[in-house]
């Protein structure tokens, strides 16, 4: 068999190429390993650093555990301490048998056997020596003592929870309304506070309050008793009457609230702000002028003409369909001719320049 001669010409022209592509592909499969090999080992030192680093940093977490009413932690004495004791309050020596629960640790039971047992200031006396006052303040209002549990809370900086229990001795010793009223204004609770001085009748502090944290809600049913109406609504200035009219809601309600103040406070802005603030309903309109008697009707109608600044034609025009409608004709028509001087173009004034 005859061997066929090497043609280098074709090898040049295929083999070549192909040893070259060859190669290449070897290259880049040997180095993706040792890229791949790199990587793992560093990510690994880098992880071990992190690690070592945050050993470092990190502070030993704290194992809370309690220690009272461990029994397995007794002792040989303690535990006949503890069986003496359970005797005791078998027999119902509570005082005794808590003496001794506390003297070996075991507050808690000592703390619930003298609360069941309606010894409340022994209980509480145990958590004073433990350092928790938050926790006396809790048992003693849980159980009626109301006066320390407001002192403990207070010492414990809970305004709100001292608060609620002064109120509650409010009925027998009205100081304690002023006392709860400090400490709910402290913690911010504006309406605990508002509901605690009036309860005290403190209608000054109450209209200082409510106008400076715009609790004109609050303002407007204290406001619809008598004595306070009389009280605090000559106090308050043109810009407070008409704010506290306008917070008004647009209910009967409101609208005899209104008609009530306005016997109190018979004077410009009252009586301005109230026709302007009505003249958006006809009926509510009508609610207030029925409220109002006869010869307040006629103070009113009497008072409109003699303003320097009358009320808008068109807000008397509404007031003036609530009196017919009501049918209080006399008053309509006083109205009318307010109106209608309101309506009247003023005469022209000639400027004569010398």
């Amino acid at each position: 068999m005859k061997i066929p001669i090497l043609d280098l010409g074709v090898l040049a022209k295929y083999l070549l190429p192909a040893t070259i592509l060859a190669g290449i592909v070897i290259y880049l499969f040997i180095r993706s390993i040792v890229v791949f090999f790199w990587q793992a080992t560093h990510s690994t030192k880098v992880q071990k650093k992190v690690g070592e680093l945050r050993k470092k940093q990190a502070k030993p977490s704290q194992v809370v555990v309690r220690k009272t009413d461990l029994f397995a932690q007794l002792t040989s004495e303690q535990r006949k301490v503890y069986a003496r004791a359970k005797e005791l309050a078998e027999l119902q020596q509570f005082v005794e048998a808590a003496k001794l629960f506390e003297s070996i640790n075991f507050q808690r039971k000592a703390i619930d056997l003298l609360e069941v047992s309606g010894n409340i200031e022994e209980a509480c006396g145990i958590l004073l020596r433990m350092g928790v006052p938050y926790r006396a303040a809790v048992l003693y209002e849980r159980n009626g003592y109301f006066q320390k549990a407001g002192e403990y809370f207070l010492r414990d900086g809970k305004l709100d929870q001292a608060g609620r229990c002064f109120e509650r001795l409010g009925d027998k010793d009205f100081n304690y309304y002023r006392r709860a009223a400090e400490c709910y204004l402290k913690a911010g609770l504006i309406d605990n506070t508002l509901v605690a001085l009036s309860r005290l009748d403190a209608n000054r502090d109450v209209l200082s309050i409510a106008l400076e944290h715009e609790r004109f809600n609050f303002l407007q049913r204290y406001l619809d008793l008598p004595f306070h109406a009389q009280t605090l609504l000559s106090e308050l200035t043109v810009v407070q009457v008409e704010g506290l009219v306008k917070s008004l809601p647009m209910t009967p309600q409101a609208a005899l609230s209104a008609a009530h103040w306005t016997m109190y406070r018979p004077d410009e802005p009252l009586i301005v702000a109230v026709l302007q603030k009505l003249a958006g309903n006809k009926e509510l309109a009508q609610l207030f002028w029925s409220r109002l008697d006869d010869s307040f009707c006629e103070f009113i109608c009497g008072l409109l003409p003699t303003l320097a600044k009358k009320p808008p034609v068109e807000v008397l025009l509404l007031h003036i369909e609530a009196l017919l409608a009501i049918g209080r004709l006399p008053f309509a028509e006083r109205l009318r001719e307010v109106a209608g001087e309101s309506a009247a173009p003023k005469p022209p004034t000639l400027a004569i320049g010398l």
